[in-house]
């Protein structure tokens, strides 16, 4: 016990060093301050098997460092957990890199740090192109167990070979990456486009979001298995979806989230979403662009986090075209606050434990393109 105490010791004074006071910021989004702490995602951490692993980042000088993350809340912060997606620019079989895992337990202060959380790799670690999938999407949808590769648990957008999006039962997710994969489907964009013969028979799903650049999150009231989609409208903007992932065919509620004429107060058409959160009830905010972070020396001149109270069909199943409402109540700019790393901003943003209980207010993560994870816990 002694020794796994001066290891956890050493391991947090490692964290600390990474993120010193004196490089601690702070931030003001809709009304809350919060403090910021920038770390490297190129930590040390513990498996349950004690072993020690170092995740490894694609070459800052080659690749952008980018990562997409989704928070789930446990029944105490240390049964909390923070995916990680990290993608590569290129299909470049020389570079290793962790394209997904999963670190469990949040310390007293809300951060997976070393001290506090273990990992899980998933696809066997770090590993190429091939083994991962360079994943630009993820949200774990539920913790079903039924048994080995049978549970649609786990929802990831995925660029290598024909884009799209997967769903993996968490117990079954070997290198290479459609080894177990449960269902596939292209992307709107290169949906009349397939490459690999397995999948010559598929199109993309009129009712989902059209992008590339897809975020998912829970409905205001979690059923655990339906979610609510955004994508890169094929018109500028934000389009948006329903999918009940039990089934293989979103709902028929596609919308426009950027249509002035449709919207009460639509999202803006010279804005790209690549993340998105669900808050409280009817709020989600969403993370978008005025160009894509999509690889090096991408500049974003402008990036905003939209407060967005969405109105959706009460059953989408009976619904239409135009059905998902957005109304934004509110935006806050990100280029030039404590936010900003790096001229390509951020691209991963996930929301956290309400910190303190019952305040309202949340821990809140991002995803730098660097190879920074920003922690932002409200003052």
């Amino acid at each position: 016990m002694k020794r796994m105490s001066v290891a956890l010791g050493i391991l947090g004074l490692v964290w600390a060093a990474a993120s010193p006071a004196s490089a601690q910021k702070t931030v003001k989004l809709f009304g809350t301050t919060y403090n910021v702490t920038v770390v490297g995602r190129d930590q040390t951490f513990k498996k349950v098997d004690g072993k020690q692993v170092k995740i490894q980042l694609t070459p800052a000088d080659t690749y952008t460092q980018k990562s997409t993350l989704f928070f789930a809340a446990g029944a105490d912060p240390s049964k909390d957990r923070l995916l990680v997606g990290a993608h590569s620019d290129a299909n470049d079989p020389d570079v290793l890199w962790h394209q997904l895992y999963m670190l469990t337990g949040a310390g007293d202060d809300g951060t997976f740090s070393p001290a506090s959380a273990t990992l899980t790799e998933f696809f066997g670690g770090a590993g190429d192109y091939l083994a991962g999938g360079r994943p630009l999407g993820v949200m774990l949808i539920n913790d079903e167990e039924t048994g080995v590769k049978k549970d649609r648990n786990l929802l990831l957008l995925q660029w290598t070979n024909d884009n799209g999006y997967r769903l993996y039962d968490l117990d079954s997710m070997a290198p290479p990456y459609e080894t177990d994969e449960l269902y596939f489907r292209p992307t709107g964009p290169v949906a009349t486009a397939i490459t690999e013969d397995k999948y010559m028979s598929l199109t993309g799903d009129e009712n989902a979001p059209y992008g590339d650049e897809q975020a998912w999150a829970p409905l205001p009231v979690n059923d655990g298995h339906t979610v609510l989609g955004i994508g890169v409208s094929v018109n500028g903007g934000t389009d948006a979806g329903i999918w009940d992932t039990k089934t293989d065919k979103y709902f028929p509620v596609h919308s426009e989230l950027s249509d002035t004429a449709a919207q009460p107060k639509p999202l803006p058409s010279d804005r790209s979403p690549h993340a998105m959160v669900h808050v409280t009830g009817n709020e989600y905010w969403i993370l978008a662009s005025d160009v894509v972070p999509t690889g090096l020396g991408v500049v974003v001149g402008s990036q905003q986090i939209f407060r967005v109270n969405m109105t959706l069909p009460a059953d989408p199943s009976k619904g239409k075209a135009g059905d998902i409402k957005a109304e934004v109540v509110g935006s806050e700019e990100l280029v030039g606050t404590a936010l900003q790393t790096n001229d390509g901003m951020n691209y991963g943003m996930a929301i956290g434990r309400e910190t303190p209980a019952g305040s309202g207010k949340h821990m809140l993560y991002f995803g730098t393109l660097d190879g920074k994870l920003i922690i932002c816990t409200p003052q």
